[in-house]
């Protein structure tokens, strides 16, 4: 088989993001080393690695009293995360803890010094000891002008009002006719960050929140005042996205759509979209 014949089968064999790393590669010998070599930068990356095994056992779903299957579930990805995080990414045991507050304290890191920290370590793959990054981040903080500086934001839920037995307005009414201030927390968020995990993803995308209850990620989307359509950071009254509910046509996102009778959801919920919840996505 010719190099441009492998180059066809691995772009036929490949989804997702390592799919999209080579879609620019024309079929020729040449382009299938380069390819191939693009793919193990990104994706033979031990740091990489074991940031993904991590962020696996932090976007574990909280398992419910009683509920047996998820409590061997996460048992199971637990114990066979930190076996991939040894034996995969290559970190030694007595090293794990470590790296594992590396990663938590780099996760929790905004977009534009993360993208600094990542340009100071260059094309290096090798795991950085924790103390280098805490020194990174204090002389960084150490070298902002007042101009640079901000108080930390604090995160917030402003409280609902309730609502009456008597009244049916769903959460995307209540939206249309009142437009809050957002709270301290989205206004300071960068636009590429996730809202609910602050990673590089939408939070329609994010794991973390795609394995709460429907009621919680609509308990969480109305205290982070977003867009109960798209997630967007407006209202749904200027939501500019066509798309609706996949359940029942109405306006709220499908991820929001809830399983209960619409007595309960006016007595115990005062801005619960009704129907079942589901992972799929209306934008």
């Amino acid at each position: 088989m010719s190099p441009a014949e492998k180059l066809v089968r691995l772009k036929e064999a490949l989804q997702g993001p390592p799919a999209e790393h080579i879609s620019s590669f024309t079929a020729t010998d040449a382009n299938f080393e380069k390819a191939w070599e693009k793919l193990q930068r990104h994706h033979e990356n031990p740091r990489l690695i074991a940031g993904h095994l991590f962020n696996r056992v932090l976007n574990l779903p909280t398992m419910a009293k009683g509920d047996v299957k998820a409590m061997i579930n996460n048992a199971h990805i637990a114990r066979e995360t930190v076996d991939q995080v040894i034996n995969r990414a290559g970190i030694p045991k007595e090293n794990l803890g470590e790296q594992f507050v590396f990663h938590l304290l780099k996760r929790s890191m905004e977009a534009d010094t993360r993208t600094t920290w990542e340009q100071k370590l260059g094309a290096s793959t090798n795991f950085v000891p924790l103390q280098e990054l805490v020194n990174f981040l204090e002389s960084t903080a150490r070298g902002m002008t007042p101009d640079d500086q901000q108080d930390s934001p604090k995160r917030k839920v402003n409280p609902t009002p309730q609502v009456k037995p008597t009244q049916r307005a769903r959460a995307h009414h209540v939206a249309e006719t009142s437009a809050p201030q957002r709270n301290d927390t989205q206004q300071s968020r960068p636009a590429d960050c996730c809202a609910y995990c602050r990673d590089r993803h939408s939070i329609g995308k994010c794991p973390g929140f795609q394995n709460l209850p429907a009621n919680k990620r609509l308990e969480y989307i109305t205290g982070m005042r977003l867009c109960f359509n798209c997630f967007g950071t407006h209202t749904v009254a200027k939501c500019k996205c066509s798309k609706a509910c996949f359940k029942c046509q109405q306006r709220h996102h499908t991820m929001l759509h809830l399983d209960q009778e619409r007595s309960e959801a006016s007595t115990s919920s005062n801005n619960a979209p009704e129907a079942p919840a589901t992972r799929e996505e209306s934008g």
